[in-house]
C-alpha cells in the first residue's frame, strides 16, 4: 500500500445536525482548499490516512 502527500488540514468541517466530523479541508502549497469526506479518513494521528482514488472535492 502507497500513500501520496495531499496536503495540510485547514478546518474540520462540522456537521452540527447529525453531531459528527463531516470532512476535513486541506491545502496544499498555494491550491485552493479541498474537501476530504471523513467517511474516507482510514485513520488520524501524526499524519491522516485517506482511503480514495478520487480527486478531493474543491471548495
Amino acid at each position: 500500500m502507497g500513500g501520496n502527500y495531499v496536503g495540510e488540514v485547514r478546518e474540520v468541517v462540522l456537521d452540527i445536525d447529525q453531531g459528527k466530523v463531516a470532512g476535513l479541508s486541506i491545502e496544499r502549497r498555494g491550491e485552493k482548499h479541498r474537501m476530504i469526506p471523513y467517511e474516507n479518513v482510514m485513520a488520524v494521528g501524526d499524519i491522516i490516512l485517506v482511503e480514495s482514488r478520487k480527486q478531493p472535492e474543491k471548495t
